[in-house]
């Protein structure tokens, strides 16, 4: 621990002597946050879904509408099968798979 006491206590000494370095070690973490901070963008738009639904209730295709009006998804495919689903996604032709249980509506009209 007194290592690195050390080091800091040589640094902060320097950085007292230094104007380009202070002003470097102060600026430069200002900018990088301004201009990364536009840089990185995290919304998220058109990412392919498939939907396996096994209920078919009104419910579930409501949801399935919601997601379809989604500006975040794009629907790719309604798969058969859980296989289907997993081939999909494994291939890269949909990036999210939802699966809807085949009970989803009647838990959904009963609270649970």
């Amino acid at each position: 621990m007194g290592r690195i006491a050390s080091v800091i206590k040589k640094e902060l000494i320097q950085l007292r002597r230094d104007k380009k370095m202070r002003a470097l070690v102060f600026i430069a973490p200002i900018l990088q946050v301004l201009v990364l901070g536009y840089a990185a963008n995290m919304d998220v738009h058109d990412v392919p879904l498939a939907v396996f639904d096994q209920d078919m209730s009104a419910r579930s295709r409501e949801l399935t509408i919601a997601f379809k009006n989604s500006a975040a998804f794009l629907f790719a495919a309604a798969p058969e099968s859980l296989a289907e689903l997993s081939s999909m996604l494994d291939a890269g032709s949909a990036e999210v798979g939802l699966v809807i249980p085949p009970s989803f509506g009647r838990d959904l009209d009963v609270n649970r």
